[in-house]
């Protein structure tokens, strides 16, 4: 992948670390959520309500069993809206960054 010169300022960039930097921080306080092997773009999450979001975590761990996402759908932790929401809003800030940079990666979402 080649980003074309001048498409990302240095400050832009260096605001995107920072950000990036806190949250890894504040991951060791408190879970972080994100997961982002759902093998979904992480851009069509931004229309996903619980139900949604809950079923593609439910046919994702079918096809990928992953004991530590498992124990948390278990535990009812993608029922409160809340967290959903913190869940999707936490994906589209760390994966927007990166589409709009790779965007044959990580495509805009079909409407």
């Amino acid at each position: 992948f080649i980003i074309a010169a001048g498409t990302l300022s240095k400050t832009g960039a260096l605001a995107t670390l920072r950000q990036w930097v806190a949250y890894f921080k504040s991951g060791h306080d408190k879970i972080f959520l994100l997961y982002p092997g759902l093998n979904e773009n992480p851009l069509k999450l931004a229309g996903y309500d619980v139900v949604k979001l809950n079923n593609v975590i439910s046919k994702y761990l079918e096809r990928s069993p992953n004991e530590y996402l498992q124990k948390e759908l278990d535990n009812g932790l993608f029922k409160d809206a809340a967290v959903v929401a913190e869940f999707i809003q936490n994906t589209l800030e760390i994966f927007s960054p990166v589409a709009l940079l790779f965007p044959t990666l990580i495509p805009a979402p079909k409407s």
